[in-house]
């Protein structure tokens, strides 16, 4: 795991690049459809990232990936304060993530939809790494990890359990009720 710093353009050193294993060029971007990934919260691993954090409440760590050709970068967003690391792939030992269901009813239909959301976890040479995935982008995050060539490290594992429910819609529903003033809706 090595810190990286990037300049005034978040961009990486020639010499960085260069220990990562160098750029994919851009029909090598395409044909994988792209080398970053979606944002997903990082929760704990990387003592660079937690001096970042200031555990204030509504303030969230934010992550995401870029691929290089022997390495993966980690870019760390905490309302603008950045940090970015890079880790070669040989360093990472395992990346799994979990799966959990999740039922949530659709405004308007009397079907529910089960999606996910999870949590990722990557294993290195140096400790774990951990993460959470929420629902708009877990498709995307297992996509990137299928594709990506990290299949041999990259394991998915979906939770028996039955769905949770998400009872947010009856929180909606309680608030539209009491701004009617109790008398049904408008």
């Amino acid at each position: 795991m090595k810190l990286i710093k990037l300049n005034n353009n978040c961009e990486l050193s020639s010499k960085d690049v260069r220990f990562f294993g160098g750029h994919y060029s851009f029909f090598e971007k395409v044909k994988m459809d792209g080398i970053g990934s979606p944002r997903i919260i990082y929760d704990s691993g990387i003592e660079a990232f937690d001096q970042i954090k200031r555990d204030v409440a509504g303030e969230t760590s934010f992550v995401n990936f870029e691929l290089l050709k022997n390495g993966l970068l980690l870019r760390l967003n905490v309302n603008q304060r950045l940090a970015c690391i890079g880790l070669r792939l040989i360093d990472i030992k395992e990346i799994n993530l979990f799966g959990y269901r999740l039922e949530i009813d659709v405004r308007y239909s009397a079907d529910a939809r089960v999606v996910h959301y999870g949590e990722l976890e990557i294993i290195t040479t140096n400790g774990n790494l951990k993460f959470t995935i929420l629902v708009n982008a877990f498709e995307s995050i297992l996509n990137y990890f299928i594709k990506k060539g990290l299949t041999e490290k990259f394991s998915f594992l979906e939770m028996s359990k039955p769905p949770e429910k998400d009872y947010w819609y009856l929180v909606a529903l309680i608030d539209k009720l009491i701004e009617s003033g109790g008398d049904g809706f408008e």
